[in-house]
């Protein structure tokens, strides 16, 4: 599912980083990165803002989560933000 969350987040946000964890890391703007957290958080979707640690000014840490929260994040990313590229949630058969 990791495939399917990187693919997400490269067509919404400005860089993410290469990651085996069950988490992705991604990189915005300080303002981008606020934009997005909150906008999220407004929908109960929670992310976390780990922009203090050193080297991650504007970085986010999204959860490697189910399909169903894959869909959610898709839904509310979609609906405040322009993707890059297409992107489809369909199921793995």
């Amino acid at each position: 599912r990791r495939a399917q969350w990187r693919a997400l987040l490269a067509a919404s946000q400005e860089e993410v980083f290469a990651s085996e964890a069950n988490f992705l890391l991604v990189r915005n703007s300080k303002e981008r990165s606020l934009l997005v957290k909150g906008s999220l958080a407004e929908r109960g979707i929670r992310v976390r803002d780990v922009s203090a640690g050193p080297g991650l000014e504007g970085c986010l840490r999204f959860s490697v989560g189910t399909g169903a929260a894959l869909r959610a994040t898709a839904r509310a990313l979609n609906g405040h933000f322009s993707f890059t590229g297409s992107l489809s949630l369909q199921e793995p058969r």
